[in-house]
Order: C-alpha cells, then structure tokens, then sequence
C-alpha cells in the first residue's frame, strides 16, 4: 500500500493569548494535529503526526485576533493512492456509471454495466488513474 512518512511545513498556527502558557507546545501540537489529521495533502491523505517541531520563535499579526502564530515542521504518516494498488474496501453510494467508496480516500470506482453492489459491501478495487487538483485528490478505479 502507498503509506508513507514526509517532512510537511504548517505555517501560521495561531494560539489565542489565553493558551499561551506552560503548555504552549501542547497546544500547537492539538490545533495542528486537528487541521491536518485527515486532509488531503499533494503528499497524501495525512492518518497521523509522528513527529512535530515549531520552526522558529512565533510572531504576531496585526490581525485584531490578539493571536500569536507559529510555523510547525511535522513528521506525517500518509496514505498516497498508487496507480494498480488493490484495495479491499465498502461501497459508499452507487451512481448509474459506477459507485463511490471513501476508504482511504474517496474513489469513484467505473464499472463497465450498471452496478451490481449496493451501500455497505464489500468490494475489491484497483485504481486507475490519480490526480490531485483543488486540495482533493480525484481518484479512479475499476472492481476486480
């Protein structure tokens, strides 16, 4: 499968001033972990941060928020849709060309009749065709 880890650079977390504390450090990791742990990257689907470092000493905007904003290096576990890769996952929704499933990303899978599977089976996939556009990747794939 396409798991891999990679370096990604976030920048501009902000902290209000009631967070800025001891614990300053937890905080980032929290608000980071939770704008990145399962968006969609051009380096893959983000499943989980392994690692993560602030990249120098923070700064303010005159942006009226009172925010103090950080720039943060993490060290990310992602999911990359592979060209071939076969995948065993559950029909989300049925079209009249194919169906969708969204396990590890969504996937629009075309079929070459009308769908036999309906919501909630269990499929065999392999994909096609991968493109990342717009921050979404738009994934294609056949059953097998």
């Amino acid at each position: 499968m396409g798991f891999i880890s990679k370096f990604i650079k976030i920048k501009s977390i902000g902290i209000s001033p009631e967070h800025l504390s001891n614990r300053l450090k937890d905080e980032i990791k929290n608000k980071v972990s939770s704008k990145i742990t399962n968006a969609e990257t051009k380096h893959g689907l983000v499943l989980e941060i392994e690692k993560f470092k602030i990249d120098g000493e923070g700064g303010i905007k005159f942006d009226n928020t009172g925010n103090t904003y950080y720039d943060v290096i993490v060290k990310a576990r992602l999911y990359q849709p592979i060209v071939g890769e076969v995948l065993s996952t559950s029909i989300k929704d049925v079209s009249t060309h194919g169906f969708y499933v969204n396990e590890p990303v969504e996937t629009f899978v075309v079929t070459s009749g009308r769908p036999t599977g309906k919501e909630n089976d269990i499929v065999k996939i392999k994909i096609t065709k991968v493109d990342y556009r717009k921050g979404k990747f738009i994934v294609l794939a056949k059953e097998i």
